[in-house]
């Protein structure tokens, strides 16, 4: 290194005496014009300092000039070469031209340097220690990892701001199309509920048309019939609502067999189901393993389940109608009768009233007044128009 005692080496001689020893040494050339101004004296001052002056060692071959602004040397340098002094000016004497000039106040120790480096065309040496090269490095580093960081945040940022906006225009879209599915949804609703009212309005004025149809017939039957049809009715229904307001004292039967004709028998409200079961036996189906069905509501009155229910309980009062309905294979009546249907076979017969006389359906007419009387008889379990016995 260059002790901060040593100072640059100035040429002593003449302009001319320089510019022939820097030709013939192919040296680098270096003028420092100066004043009396603070910025010329630094100007000096940094041309003296330890860190040029190591410069100018390692740069050489280098010869370097002094000159006081008023001096004619300086004038006729200045003349050649312009520039405002105080100023430094580095001249390639082989080409004859200036290659960089420095005002005073641009002068620093440190520029100065760097600039006799490079017009010397080298690299000027880290003044720094490894201990200060490896803190600059670090803290170049960790400026850098902030840097990226910080970048990195940034980039995280406007990409979750994106995100929320993105997704605040998918739920929107959703929304509204929710809400345009629930608008067609109501729309629909209205649509069939108007439909539906509009059915119903033509159903109910449908039902008053017939009804008005219906009592215009009803009253033209009326006229025709005369004052006596109109008597009978009114007894008719008379009779009807005085027996359906008496409780009924027996059980009307309608027997309808596999041939389809149809038998009404006549039992006691207390007569059990075995008893009919004989009786249909004895009188309709003397051979045929069968059983009883009640057509409305539909149930099977099997004898082994409820022959010892009455008529009354099994709610066959005061009318309902049976089908028989005949069993696969013959076994059922081929069989040994069974203690209970012996014990009520045998009471039956000691007990049963004489036989009530049977008779087929007969063909469908047209309906009469007397007609209309005898079907008050009718509860709704029957389909036959039935006949006093």
């Amino acid at each position: 290194g260059v002790s901060s005692e040593v100072k640059m080496d100035w040429f002593q001689g003449s302009t001319s005496d320089a510019v022939a020893k820097a030709r013939a040494e192919k040296a680098l050339f270096a003028v420092c014009i100066h004043d009396d101004s603070d910025s010329s004296i630094a100007m000096v001052e940094a041309w003296n300092s330890s860190q040029v002056t190591a410069a100018a060692l390692a740069c050489q071959p280098l010869l370097a000039l002094k000159l006081n602004a008023n001096s004619v040397e300086a004038q006729q340098f200045l003349a050649i070469f312009p520039c405002t002094p105080p100023c430094t000016t580095f001249v390639d004497v082989s080409q004859g031209k200036a290659v960089q000039s420095m005002a005073a106040s641009e002068v620093t120790p440190t520029d100065l340097a760097k600039n006799v480096y490079s017009v010397a065309g080298k690299s000027m040496p880290d003044p720094r220690s490894p201990e200060e090269k490896a803190a600059d490095i670090k803290r170049k580093l960790q400026a850098s990892q902030a840097a990226k960081a910080q970048a990195e945040f940034e980039a995280a940022k406007v990409a979750e701001l994106q995100r929320r906006k993105d997704g605040q225009a998918v739920a929107k879209q959703k929304a509204q199309r929710e809400s345009e599915q629930m608008a067609k949804l109501a729309l629909e609703r209205r649509q069939e509920k108007e439909e539906a009212r509009a059915r119903r309005q033509k159903v109910l004025q449908q039902v008053e048309e017939d009804k008005a149809r219906r009592q215009r017939e009803k009253n033209s039957a009326n006229s025709q019939a005369g004052p006596a049809a109109s008597a009978a009715s009114v007894a008719s229904a008379t009779a009807s609502e005085l027996r359906q307001r008496v409780p009924p004292n027996e059980a009307r039967l309608a027997i309808k067999l596999p041939d389809g004709s149809v038998h009404k028998l006549t039992f006691e409200p207390t007569t059990v189901l075995s008893d009919v079961y004989l009786r249909v036996t004895e009188e309709l189906v003397p051979t045929d393993p069968y059983i009883l069905i009640q057509t409305y509501p539909h149930r099977k009155l099997d004898i082994d389940e409820h022959g010892t229910s009455t008529l009354r309980d099994l709610e066959l009062v005061p009318r309902a109608q049976l089908l028989v309905k005949l069993r696969e294979g013959g076994a059922r009546m081929n069989r040994k009768p069974s203690i209970c249907e012996a014990i009520f076979a045998a009471i039956q017969a000691f007990l049963r009233p004489p036989a009530v006389q049977t008779a087929p359906v007969q063909e469908a007419r047209r309906p009469t007044n007397g007609d209309r009387e005898k079907r008050e008889d009718y509860n709704g379990n029957s389909t036959m128009l039935d006949s006093k016995h």
